[in-house]
């Protein structure tokens, strides 16, 4: 393996354009992985947390990019660097960033944010001389706000509304990774919790927005942070299927075995929430590979093999047996890590015919972002196993075809005899606005799973939504006295 550092002098690039180059040059065939930054203090602590932290990083300036390679001993180095010089010359670098004005003032003159420096001096003034949100704030974000102009009280440089959500949340919900980088290139906080408890990192995380979870993470958050379920990051994540969100909390370190006011670890959620198919083994072997503890029990003294056991998830308990190994697809799954894509469907072809090789080609050909082929596959998928199903409501999510996502839920509800279906349909309705067909849907869950606290938490979260604050407050007493030692409901 060979090892690259190069530092680039007074070359400034545009923050929302570093995950662009960073994925381009982790396409190069034979870069094994590719860490691309500016040289601020934030990527120096995210390089040394990862151990690239040497010499040249640690003197490089705010103004300078840092590139850092891992490259195979078998490839042409010259060639490789070719390659990404390449990259660099395709106008990436950002060479006029314009103007962005401060959130504070002073009377007699605007801050400029310098290229050279990629920062904002903020000058003390007293409150007659801050300017509104509607003067500062829009006009800076290009009206991405509009829908939400009701929720301008400025704090600091940070618009928090009536909901605690500061512009840098309603970003991040809006996924919106342009506006996500402005705000945090100007310092808002990736860790600032709204009132229900969720912060910017978190949201992320739990909506598997992994392009922007990596894009916080160079901002130093808290990684430990939990949500009001007591869950970090890796949570949500785990028990939603998002591979991408999943691997990169693990890879920087966010506690594996973390237990949350539930009684659940990843671990445990990936199982009880999960359909026990091909995305969800991944997971399942990611955590345990990471040093999750299978025996941790959970409020009702069940650890992870009594739930797949329930759930019928057979391969899942070969997993936690230790009785299945990944074999044929371990390599493939390594080159999907490194971003290696082309290799990884060649690698791929070799296979024989089979359910999970039509998985694994549909997941690399989303995460290439060729959707209409990886839809190809996970159609032809669907048609022998319903798991498929879930692939397909997955990618029309990201499409941000939601009502699309929420049929295929549907159908999957139909023709199975298991809650993860239904539970997902919540989620989904939640997101589109219906809460009174969440409560519906979470009300017939309550009835098969009565002494599910979890449910209980969603319908009264929906019950409030609409304003059925009594009956909610009914519904969070019910959960207390099942879990009497949990004060999530308190």
């Amino acid at each position: 393996m060979i090892h690259i550092v190069k530092v680039i002098s007074n070359c400034y690039v545009d923050s929302v354009l570093l995950g662009n180059l960073s994925e381009k040059v982790n396409l190069i065939e034979g870069v094994n992985k590719a860490i691309i930054a500016m040289g601020t203090d934030r990527n120096k602590e995210v390089m040394k947390r990862l151990d690239l932290l040497n010499e040249d990083i640690q003197n490089a300036s705010v103004s300078d990019l840092i590139i850092n390679l891992s490259i195979s001993n078998s490839v042409n180095l010259d060639e490789i660097i070719a390659a990404v010089e390449a990259l660099l010359n395709e106008k990436l670098i950002i060479e006029e960033t314009g103007y962005l004005i401060s959130y504070l003032q002073t009377t007699v003159s605007e801050q400029k944010m310098d290229k050279t420096t990629n920062t904002s001096i903020v000058l003390e003034t007293d409150n007659k001389n801050h300017r509104s949100y509607h003067e500062i704030f829009q006009p800076l974000t290009n009206g991405l706000m509009k829908e939400f102009d009701d929720h301008a009280i400025v704090q600091d440089h940070r618009g928090i509304n009536s909901l605690g959500q500061t512009d840098l949340m309603l970003a991040v919900l809006a996924k919106n990774i342009t506006k996500t980088a402005k705000l945090l290139e100007l310092g808002s906080d990736p860790n600032h919790k709204d009132n229900s408890g969720l912060s910017p990192f978190i949201a992320a995380a739990a909506n598997g927005l992994s392009d922007i979870f990596e894009l916080i993470l160079h901002y130093c958050p808290d990684i430990q942070e939990v949500n009001h379920f007591g869950g970090t990051a890796l949570l949500p994540s785990s028990e939603k299927g998002y591979l991408n969100v999943v691997r990169s909390a693990l890879k920087v370190g966010v506690s594996v075995n973390h237990v949350n006011r539930l009684g659940w670890t990843a671990l445990l959620e990936a199982v009880i929430f999960g359909n026990g198919g091909y995305l969800y083994q991944i997971i399942i072997n990611e955590l345990i590979m990471n040093g999750a503890d299978i025996s941790i029990k959970d409020f009702e003294e069940k650890i992870a093999i009594d739930y797949a056991t329930e759930l019928k998830q057979k391969d899942v308990i070969k997993l936690l047996n230790n009785e299945k190994k990944m074999s044929n697809f371990i390599g493939i799954d390594m080159l999907i890590k490194k971003k290696n894509y082309i290799q990884a469907l060649r690698d791929i072809a070799k296979l024989p015919n089979s359910l999970e090789k039509l998985f694994y080609q549909g997941m690399v050909y989303e995460q290439m972002g060729y959707e209409k082929e990886a839809e190809m596959f996970y159609r032809k998928g669907a048609g022998f196993d319903v798991q498929f199903i879930y692939y397909l409501a997955q990618l029309k999510r990201r499409q941000g075809r939601v009502e699309e996502a929420l049929s295929f839920f549907k159908y999957g509800a139909e023709n199975t005899n298991t809650y993860f279906y239904d539970y997902q349909q919540t989620n989904y309705l939640r997101e589109l606005g219906k809460h009174q067909e969440a409560v519906n849907l979470t009300e017939t869950l309550l009835a098969k799973y009565p002494s599910r606290v979890d449910f209980m938490f969603h319908l009264a979260n929906s019950l409030t939504t609409i304003g059925e604050n009594e009956k909610a407050q009914e519904i969070l007493k019910k959960a207390a006295t099942i879990q009497p030692t949990n004060n999530l409901f308190l």
